[in-house]
């Protein structure tokens, strides 16, 4: 009975010979690792790269809710001027008798109030 270290052996021999007479192929190992080599390094620069452009970009979104959750006094509103309304004579004279008696009225419903210091006891 064949042993099994001998078929292995064949198999990987049959492999390699096969690997050699394809085009393009390499034969020695040491190219082969070292051009891994070098893949596995650039995959690695370029994924470096890219976690240093997703921390930058997480880095400005931080700063952008953090700036906007905080309360900033607001600047002050630059003052409007007020409306005017030209009215003739005859209306601010009726004007200002209203304002006359509203004043008279309520000084005349103060007269009547008790007093602040005579406040009944409850």
């Amino acid at each position: 009975m064949p042993d099994l270290r001998d078929m292995f052996e064949k198999a990987r021999e049959r492999a390699q010979s096969r690997e050699q007479t394809k085009p393009g192929a390499r034969p020695n190992d040491a190219v082969a690792k070292d051009d891994m080599a070098a893949r596995a390094k650039s995959v690695d620069e370029r994924s470096a790269a890219l976690k240093a452009q997703r921390m930058e970009r997480d880095r400005a979104q931080v700063a952008a809710i953090e700036s906007s959750t905080q309360f900033k006094k607001q600047p002050k509103r630059a003052s409007s001027k007020g409306k005017s309304v030209a009215v003739s004579d005859e209306a601010r004279q009726a004007y200002e008798e209203e304002i006359r008696r509203r004043d008279e009225r309520e000084r005349t419903y103060l007269r009547h109030l008790p007093s602040p210091d005579n406040k009944p006891n409850r």
